[in-house]
């Protein structure tokens, strides 16, 4: 769960699920434009090395723990 930011009175709490799947990058991703502006694939080097605000927050911690198993 992730408050999110933003003008006062439009503030949530977003909640993720994330699934764990084999996917190809060369797959062609069609977003749905009503709620995404655009989409791409992230390597987890990417996802560690991005700017604050620009991943979920908790995604990093998410990869990290799937690389154990």
């Amino acid at each position: 769960m992730t408050p999110t930011v933003g003008p006062p009175g439009t503030r949530h709490t977003d909640v993720s699920l994330w699934y764990v799947l084999v996917g190809d990058r060369e797959q062609r991703i069609t977003p749905d434009r009503a709620e995404f502006h655009g989409v791409r694939w992230w390597t987890p080097r990417e996802v560690a090395d991005a700017a604050p605000g620009t991943v979920e927050p908790h995604l990093g911690r998410m990869l990290a723990k799937l690389a154990t198993l």
